[in-house]
């Protein structure tokens, strides 16, 4: 089993799709912070793991191994958290090698589900104070709220650094583009119509997400919300003279759009220009 610590946005549901994909198993998630404790109102532990394993089982025929993230980890031993240590204990079950899952399925009747499952438990951990570079002690995770039986049934943590302005930049002049940039241009290129940003307009967006907090995710919401409002202009403005938008005629009658700073930085989130709803003439 695998801790993985890092800030919001750092990508962490990312890698670890991503390494389900490289070792050619499925993968499957679920979000620690809305399960209970045995016995209590809410979704169980167990249940709502076993109901994921048998997901996964069903879409791939009973595959040999599966991964699941169990996210938000860090909402279970946050400090001053009463509720931590009963939720802590549940996952001592699930965590111990070969343990089955064991689940009430009617009044009494007990099934139990086989996990074969690597389970990696991922949080921002925003509590704990550490320099990636070092890495997290077993001290520090101690002191923070982990019980000495869970510590025990997790490999070494893997802590993830903040991205940088720099990794943003390199998000967005990636070639081929990442998806939520091809996701957000595809309907304007079956117009005839690219989109491409000046360095500014890059420079612009990295910084923003840098100060958000919010990481890659800021970074694509601030890039869709601006090609949101660039739609809106050329399908409801009545015309193509766009104040931050150079146009450029390309061959075959297609267009090239090259997305300058100013009109970035009008229509991002936050901006008084973007918070305004609905369509304008």
């Amino acid at each position: 089993n695998i801790l993985m610590i890092g800030p919001t946005g750092v990508g962490k549901t990312h890698s670890v799709r991503t390494i389900a994909e490289l070792m050619g198993v499925p993968f499957g998630r679920v979000v620690v912070p809305d399960l209970t404790p045995s016995g209590y109102k809410g979704a169980n532990i167990q249940d709502v793991l076993a109901a994921e394993v048998k997901r996964l089982e069903r879409l791939y025929s009973n595959p040999t191994r599966i991964v699941i993230q169990l996210d938000e980890f860090d909402k279970v031993v946050k400090q001053g958290e009463t509720f931590s240590p009963m939720v802590q204990s549940e996952f001592l079950k699930i965590l111990e090698p070969g343990s089955p899952l064991v689940i009430d399925i009617h009044y009494g009747d007990i099934e139990s589900v086989e996990m074969r499952a690597m389970l990696v438990l991922s949080g921002a951990f925003s509590f704990i104070k550490y320099q990636p570079e070092q890495g997290i002690s077993e001290d520090d995770l101690r002191a923070n709220g982990f019980m000495d039986e869970l510590i025990g049934r997790m490999g070494a943590p893997i802590s993830l650094r903040a991205l940088t302005r720099d990794d943003f930049v390199a998000m967005l002049s990636a070639d081929p583009p990442l998806s939520f940039v091809t996701q957000s241009t595809a309907d304007l290129l079956s117009f005839g119509i690219q989109v491409t940003l000046e360095p500014e307009a890059i420079e612009h967006l990295a910084v923003a997400a840098v100060q958000s907090k919010m990481g890659a995710r800021r970074l694509a919401s601030d890039f869709r919300a601006v090609m949101d409002r660039l739609k809106e202009r050329l399908f409801f403005g009545g015309g193509t003279q766009i104040d931050g938008i150079a146009i450029e005629d390309l061959a075959e009658g297609k267009r090239l759009f090259r997305m300058k700073k100013q009109f970035v930085e009008r229509n991002i989130r936050g901006s008084a220009n973007a918070r305004q709803l609905g369509f304008r003439t």
